[in-house]
């Protein structure tokens, strides 16, 4: 069974602009060997991907998610 892709092999099949923006500014944390926080998330470095964008945030005490961001095109949807 193969595992998950590395951040190099999405780079390689991701075909949207947005997403790539997205996935350009995620794994400029991820290479440094960490996920970033809410508190790293500076939303103007992925502007143009905001309306598609969700964050939660887990409560490891509550075993809850809570959303934290919710873009306009996602709650359209929704």
């Amino acid at each position: 069974m193969r595992g998950l892709p590395t951040i190099a092999e999405l780079r390689t099949r991701v075909a949207s602009a947005v997403l790539g923006e997205v996935l350009a500014y995620w794994s400029s944390f991820y290479d440094r060997g960490v996920l970033p926080s809410f508190d790293d998330v500076e939303p103007w470095q992925i502007k143009a991907a905001l309306p598609y964008v969700w964050i939660w945030r887990r409560d490891i005490d509550a075993d809850r998610f809570f959303c934290r961001v919710c873009g306009e095109h996602v709650n359209y949807i929704f």
